[in-house]
């Protein structure tokens, strides 16, 4: 009877207006990433028996307390954020995600001179006694599932001479596990590069030291590559 109920309250008294709920949807991306969040539209719609919600344009914006860049400057566009709701939370009175899709969006990560690797202007790497926000990534992490569709992704490497590298087609699906995540990466890379690239993998992501370790297995399948150009942005083994 409750599910009933829940059911019936989300369908006809949230979704219609959702609009309403545009502060605290905002509020809580806001809190997770620890940036600044703008949003021009919000619309609700049903996929199967989840419900949706969509948000339109979402910019994040360093904060008024930021210290390595401007504040108020862009950080991320994402030209559409589409996130369904956790039927748990509803019954408690609340929006969180269940799962989040981005779609089109240009994302960029730089290798900067000090060795970090840095993603909206955040370092992912960065050490824990250097002050450094990383909610923005933290958040991605802890969602049952994030998808990225029809992305474009820029890799730019001050540490090695050339041209930022620029892939297209970009599309990313990370899901939760116990003890750590799965993913898949499939985009074209630049000519002369590869013709495409597949990556795949079963890993444990967290904190050590200060710093964000990976391990687990990794598998990349790569059609008419080019190794010496690739070696000139990544290392790999002899072999």
């Amino acid at each position: 009877m409750l599910l009933v109920f829940a059911v019936l309250t989300v369908k006809y008294a949230i979704m219609p207006n959702i609009e309403r709920y545009q502060g605290d949807i905002v509020s809580r991306v806001a809190s997770a990433t620890g940036m600044d969040v703008s949003v021009v539209a919000i619309r609700g719609r049903w996929r199967g028996f989840r419900p949706y919600v969509e948000l339109e344009n979402v910019v994040l914006r360093e904060p008024a307390e930021a210290t390595r860049r401007e504040a108020g400057s862009e950080a991320l566009r994402l030209p559409r954020f589409e996130a369904s709701l956790s039927w748990w939370s509803l019954f408690i009175g609340q929006i969180r995600f269940a799962d989040i899709t981005l779609v089109g969006p240009e994302l960029a990560l730089t290798r900067g001179k000090d060795g970090l690797i840095y993603f909206a202007g955040r370092a992912l790497n960065q050490p824990k006694e250097v002050d450094d926000d990383g909610r923005l990534l933290e958040a991605l992490l802890e969602q049952p599932g994030v998808s990225i569709q029809q992305a474009t992704l820029t890799w730019v490497d001050e540490m090695t001479p050339g041209p930022a590298l620029k892939f297209t087609g970009v599309g990313l699906m990370m899901e939760k596990r116990i003890g750590g995540h799965v993913f898949g990466f499939a985009a074209t890379p630049p000519a002369g590069f590869a013709k495409d690239v597949d990556l795949r993998g079963d890993v444990g992501i967290g904190r050590e030291a200060g710093r964000w370790k990976v391990a687990g297995t990794l598998y990349a399948m790569l059609h008419d590559a080019n190794l010496a150009e690739i070696r000139r942005h990544f290392t790999l083994p002899d072999a």
